[in-house]
């Protein structure tokens, strides 16, 4: 119990340090958090913000994504938000 605890007081500092941080930026710190601890966050960032500049529906999308996201631990974020976040 006292390590579950840990993990959504974790993950709840963790989301709620990105708010100021782009869409994408949030989405790449997740999946380092929750799925790829190895991820190069910038580098994610970078690339999704790059497909954000061409296209307004990619921008919603990664808004919306991370909306959802936030205040999520992880498995409640992966389960709720996945058809959201998929294609990002």
């Amino acid at each position: 119990m006292r390590t579950v605890l840990l993990i959504v007081v974790a993950s709840a500092a963790l989301l709620a340090g990105c708010g100021n941080a782009s869409p994408c930026h949030r989405w790449c710190s997740w999946q380092q958090q929750c799925l790829n601890s190895g991820l190069d966050v910038e580098s994610c960032a970078s690339s999704c913000e790059a497909r954000d500049e061409g296209s307004a529906d990619h921008q919603n999308r990664a808004e919306a994504c991370a909306d959802c996201l936030d205040g999520k631990v992880c498995t409640e974020a992966t389960s709720s938000c996945a058809s959201l976040c998929l294609f990002l």
